[in-house]
């Protein structure tokens, strides 16, 4: 572990001096209004760019030393949130370097640091702006089920999960957001991948309007470059990138709650920062801040960025710092203060039309339309675009120029843009901000609210503006609206843009419209997440059937489905049911359910352990004999109507056993008198057979001959052929080829039968023999039905009742459960410790652990206890993050075994899995663990206390079953570690 650095003063902290505590005690209860007032500073941390650590084991060193000095440093710094903002590899498709990167981020997870990653340049395959690696290492879940998220700070969501309409695409934590409150401020963090698509701007927007009393982060990785400009370059080639220039007109300037952009991807060899600020188009700062540190020795050095607000002085102070070096940068780029308004309450300005929205417009020389700055004026037939809009200008979204000549211009452009209120009563200060670019005037419900280069007077489509200034120099143009024009519900606000001269270069019209919203004395609460549903289900021995119920069904979109912590679907509301297949038999799994509200909260998982049914006793059965009793005809006719069907009524047909045929050792000749020409070419044959359960049967299967060529139907549908042509047949299509009967005999051929084809009751098996020629010298044909036959646990073949009276003896009812350890402390135990994670599988009951090691408990290092040294040489550095143990035990019969618990400690954590399915974990994350978890607490040895978890009897089984446990380590350098485990039961004698 790096050693804490001296850190600066962030957190205001309150000191008491004993006479002033002796003065409260003798009733002087008075306390300074500014004291009382004060807000907690807090922290928030940037990781730029890591991409250089991950490439090997000894740089990663250093990525780790940074989320471990933001752990070291929490309280000191009160950071409550960190965001890494992308290219946490070098290269997007190299695995061992997501695990390394995916390491030392799970070093702030395993604390509980609330944070979140987005994908660079570096993290996706920029052809196509795919990110697998990404998608697999931070996934949605990892944030999800995070052990940070709170009623202070949450993962919100990301784009993909629909929380707010349909989607259009699932992105996954591509693009996602969090929420935080802290110090009296109501964050919203955006996280957005690189070169954001128009995709995701639209669903941050989604975002941002679901929560308008939040201020707003964003974290992306290309914004500002060295030289203090947004970029106007793109290197995505998937065609879906939006330049950093593009994201702030379309996005960042037109949202009033956005004050903060922080990046990095940007370097000048080893100079890699900037800052500045310019005001949205509500007039407030927005500060954008780039820091990358990736092209300096030893990639980086460990330098990162952090931000400690200040509340109380409004202030925003960003620092440098590297926990390898233990120094901090002081330069102006790398120390410096942001002034920002934080104050608590009061009055909410409200973005009721916000820049770049969608306007519909026209642009011709014909008049104004009558009452076209009315509510009531139909638009529908006008076109329709994002603003900006103009045109001769890189900044418009929408060109709405005519052809050339200019002369075909129209002098002026009229805009329409409806929204709604909620409350018209509640708002004030109501303000249209916009450009005169040449003049403009503006309609708020039909009432002229400004005009700017315009004359006085009466105004017309073909009135000039009064001057004409280039679409960069255009002045603001800020109107109060009287909040009396506002009505509750829909309103309108209507511009008209006007040319100076037919032939100006460049023109452009975008507008906000934002009021001040009295803050009400109750703010509105941020959605509660759903209550866990109730969950029972039923299996057979390979399938699961799961019912749940939940007290507020209305409040939840859907169900999330897990099976021993995994993932297994989800279920849209109000469906309440889900089917598990392909499962073992005779095997516990633990289940889960999870609702998600519309806002994405979720619920904790509602849960029932099941056992699969032991695997039914199977046997083969044979439905059909080779020597049965067929029905059959062999003539020159056409085949009968439907004669392959169940219906199908063949009582007329001659009968005969199996072998049928002529010219060889048949049972039953079907020849006809010669001459052969008198011959068909095709005989038909038809045996019934009963099923009494269809469900119970599989791997049903025919096995004939092909003599000369053969075709087989079951209940009309066709099984198969051979020896006959493809496509349609008929009574008089030939054989293909002409073997003797001794040949087609020894060459049986086999047809599966699809056990859908199957019914209770009475099946149909129809057959057609075709001759390859009239004169052949021999044919003949059999066949048999074969299948395996499957009967439930319990269900006898036949035999004496195995109810009845009991033949004499105890009642077993008076046997009484008596305690029995089934697992002794000081067992020797399969183990291993691998730093690269554990082996796929390895708490099932199938995982060989033959390779592994072996020793007696107490497993571990640094402590006197230790019967098995576990520890790897030095440095520390060399150290296993878990260590994996596995034993097993007998049970004799599950039904008569009660209360079994194990009980073992978490030093530093522990988790415990009986038959492959967890029981229990303490000291560790929630959600998805691996072999290079880290644990969320560092207790000594000695201080590590025993706990218990109870073992739900559906995962015993009879004969052996296995306990396997993992224990993690909180840090590499731990000074001891332990690991002992007993397991105690019930057993009824």
């Amino acid at each position: 572990m790096q050693p804490s650095a001296p850190v600066r003063p962030a957190r205001r902290r309150v000191a008491v001096a004993l006479g002033a505590t002796l003065a409260f005690v003798a009733g002087v209860l008075a306390v300074p209004p500014a004291a009382a007032a004060d807000r907690e500073d807090f922290t928030f941390v940037v990781v730029p760019d890591t991409q250089a650590y991950s490439v090997s084991d000894a740089l990663a060193a250093t990525f780790t030393a940074q989320t471990r000095w933001i752990v070291d440093n929490r309280d000191d710094l009160n950071v409550s949130f960190v965001s890494h903002v992308g290219d946490l590899v070098e290269s997007w498709p190299n695995t061992a370097q997501w695990q390394r990167a995916s390491d030392s981020m799970a070093v702030l997870d395993a604390a509980g640091v609330p944070n979140a990653v987005l994908p660079g340049n570096h993290d996706m395959n920029v052809a196509t702006g795919e990110t697998p690696t990404f998608d697999q290492y931070f996934p949605p879940s990892r944030y999800a089920t995070a052990s940070w998220n709170s009623d202070s700070v949450r993962y919100g969501g990301y784009l993909g999960q629909d929380l707010f309409g349909q989607d259009p695409v699932d992105r996954g934590n591509k693009d996602s957001f969090s929420l935080l409150d802290v110090s009296g401020l109501k964050l919203l963090i955006l996280s957005l991948e690189y070169e954001s698509p128009q995709y995701a701007l639209d669903w941050a927007q989604k975002v941002i309007d679901a929560h308008p009393d939040r201020r707003v982060i964003l974290s992306t990785h290309g914004f500002l470059h060295t030289g203090g400009a947004r970029s106007n370059t793109i290197t995505r080639t998937d065609g879906q990138g939006l330049t950093a220039q593009q994201v702030w007109t379309r996005f960042v300037s037109a949202n009033c709650s956005i004050f903060l952009v922080v990046n990095g991807h940007w370097h000048d060899g080893d100079e890699g920062e900037a800052h500045r600020t310019d005001p949205n188009s509500c007039g407030r700062p927005v500060h954008q801040v780039l820091s990358n540190y990736q092209a300096r020795v030893n990639g980086g050095d460990g330098w990162l960025r952090y931000y400690t607000f200040r509340p109380d002085e409004d202030r925003i102070d960003a620092s440098t710092y590297s926990p390898t070096l233990g120094r901090f940068e002081t330069d102006a780029d790398s120390s410096f203060s942001l002034d920002y308004d934080m104050t608590e309450g009061g009055p909410v300005e409200r973005v009721l039309v916000r820049g770049g929205a969608d306007w519909r417009w026209r642009f011709d020389s014909t008049g104004w339309p009558a009452g076209w700055t009315s509510p009531a004026y139909d638009a529908s037939a006008w076109r329709t675009g994002s603003a900006a809009l103009g045109f001769g200008t890189t900044s418009v979204a929408t060109n709405i120029d005519v052809p050339a000549p200019t002369s075909n211009r129209p002098r002026s452009a009229q805009f329409r843009h409806e929204f709604q209120v909620a409350d018209a009563s509640a708002l004030s200060a109501v303000t249209v901000s916009t450009r005169a670019d040449d003049g403009v005037v503006v309609w708020v419900n039909g009432t002229e609210v400004g005009r700017t280069n315009l004359p006085t007077g009466a105004l017309s489509a073909t009135t000039y503006a009064t001057a004409a200034p280039r679409t960069t120099a255009a002045p603001a143009a800020t109107f109060a609206v009287p909040s009396s024009l506002l009505v509750d519900g829909r309103n309108v606000v209507t511009a008209s843009t006007h040319l100076n001269y037919r032939g100006t270069p460049d023109v452009s019209f975008d507008l906000t419209l934002t009021a001040t919203e009295e803050a009400t004395e109750e703010p509105p609460q941020e959605p509660e997440p759903p209550v866990a549903p109730t969950v029972t289900g039923t299996t057979t021995a390979t399938s699961a059937s799961l019912t749940w119920t939940h007290p507020a069904p209305a409040e939840v979109t859907e169900y999330r489905v897990m099976r021993n912590g995994v993932e297994r679907g989800r279920v849209p509301a109000p469906t309440a049911r889900f089917d598990d297949s392909a499962l073992a038999p005779d095997t516990g799994y633990r289940y889960g359910v999870i609702a998600v509200g519309p806002t994405g909260l979720q619920s904790p998982a509602g849960e029932v352990v099941l056992r699969t049914a032991p695997a039914a006793e199977s046997r083969d059965v044979r439905l059909v004999g080779a020597g049965n009793t067929w029905h059959w005809r062999f003539d020159r006719t056409a085949w009968p109507a439907g004669w392959t069907s169940r219906q199908f009524d063949d009582s007329a047909w001659r009968t005969g056993a199996a072998l049928l045929g002529f010219g060889g050792p048949v049972a039953t000749n079907i020849d006809v008198p010669a001459p052969t020409s008198n011959r068909g070419v095709s005989a038909q044959f038809r045996t019934r057979f009963d099923v009494a359960d269809a469900s119970a049967l599989s791997d049903v299967s025919i096995t004939t001959r092909a003599d000369d060529g053969v075709v087989v139907y079951v209940n009309g549908t066709e099984i198969g052929r051979s020896r006959l042509p493809a496509g349609t047949l008929t009574a008089g299509t030939y054989a293909t080829a002409a073997p003797r009967s001794s040949a087609a005999a020894s060459a049986a051929v086999t047809f599966a039968v699809p056990a859908g084809l199957l019914v209770d009751g009475v099946n149909v098996v129809a057959a057609s023999t075709h001759l390859n020629y009239r004169g052949t010298p021999d044919v003949s044909f059999g066949l048999t039905v074969d299948a395996v036959a499957s009967s439930g646990p319990g269900e006898e073949p036949g035999g004496e009742d195995p109810g009845g009276e009991d033949p004499g003896g105890e009642d077993p009812g008076d046997e009484q459960p008596q305690p029995q350890v089934l697992l002794q402390p000081g067992s020797i135990w399969r183990w291993s410790a691998d730093r690269a994670g554990w082996a796929s599988g390895w708490s099932s009951t199938a995982f060989d652990d033959s390779a592994w090691r072996s020793g007696p408990a107490v497993f571990g290092f640094g402590s006197a206890g230790v019967a098995t040294n576990t520890d790897a040489p030095a440095p520390t550095s060399n150290r296993a993050l878990s260590t994996q143990f596995r034993h097993t035990f007998s049970i004799a019969d599950p039904a008569d075994v009660s209360q079994v618990k194990i009980t073992t400690r978490a030093d530093d954590g522990v988790v415990a899995y009986v038959n492959g399915v967890e029981v229990g974990r303490a000291n560790l994350p929630a959600g998805t663990l691996t072999g290079t978890s880290y644990a969320t607490a560092a207790p000594r040895t000695t201080a590590a206390s025993p706990l218990t978890f109870d073992v739900p009897a559906a995962l015993l089984r009879a004969g052996t079953n296995v306990v396997a446990v993992s224990t993690h380590l909180n840090y590499r350098g731990t000074p001891d570690t332990c690991f002992d485990l007993r397991i105690d039961a019930l057993v009824v004698p």
